[in-house]
């Protein structure tokens, strides 16, 4: 848990100050946080959370697929950008 914590950090300023690695590796990054995702969800919906809790969660699983466009555009952005410099 707090090592996700720490590469979507590192994810956020690589993302902020351009680095080519940042984008593919947000997409990855939200990829494979995406079962745990899901999974809190369901968990969180059979212990009866409240409601409110539980729409958060659920809410934020099909974010994650525009998020991961966002993320690869981002990377295929700095990619033309550094290849044509």
């Amino acid at each position: 848990m707090y090592l996700s914590g720490l590469l979507e950090l590192a994810c956020s300023v690589g993302l902020l100050t351009k680095r080519r690695w940042a984008g593919l590796l947000s997409a990855g990054l939200l990829l494979g946080v995406w079962p745990a995702n899901i999974d809190m969800a369901v968990v969180a919906t059979k212990q009866s959370k409240p409601k409110w809790y539980r729409a958060g969660l659920w809410a934020r699983v099909p974010v994650q697929l525009p998020l991961i466009g966002i993320a690869l555009s981002a990377w295929n952005d700095v990619r033309k950008t550094s290849v044509s410099d």
